[in-house]
């Protein structure tokens, strides 16, 4: 699958800014190690904490619409964060999560999935961005940003 490389260590919500309020309408499944927000350190975080859990789907890293830009700034990376945006129902995201998550990260089939039934897949290495998708409003969109270069998914082969 064609991607490309954003060439910046800026945070999510700094790196994806012109992009954030488009991406309110996704419902998002989040896989960040780390994460994926931290806010116990703010004051009133149990009304952000009560917020946040309206926007969780059941017990899933699935995210309901409207969780960015709300939360962008409480995102917290470490190396191989995943997001991928999906549209459509809330039964019907679940069900590719579902189906994303009984394949192998990164392999030829879960590219597939990326590709056939998902919006956009966003990739956090360490100091980059990896961005995937078939849409070409999105790749354009990021070609717009910063330093950035085309590459293809088959380089995880390699790397798997």
């Amino acid at each position: 699958m064609k991607g490309i490389r954003i060439n910046s260590a800026l945070r999510f919500e700094r790196t994806f800014e012109p992009c954030l309020d488009a991406f309110s309408s996704f419902y998002w499944l989040l896989e960040l190690p780390a994460g994926p927000f931290a806010y116990t350190h703010l004051s009133g975080f149990e009304e952000i904490d009560a917020e946040l859990d309206r926007y969780l789907v059941g017990e899933t890293r699935l995210w309901r619409p409207g969780i960015f830009p709300r939360f962008a700034k409480l995102l917290v990376h470490d190396e191989w964060s995943y997001h991928v945006a999906l549209l459509g129902d809330e039964n019907e995201a679940i069900r590719i999560v579902t189906e994303l998550n009984t394949t192998r990260w990164l392999s030829p089939e879960f590219f597939k999935l990326i590709e056939e039934k998902t919006e956009l897949l966003l990739v956090h290495i360490n100091g980059w961005w990896e961005v995937y998708s078939t849409r070409e409003e999105w790749v354009y969109r990021f070609r717009k940003l910063a330093s950035v270069s085309d590459l293809d998914s088959s380089h995880f082969q390699h790397e798997l």
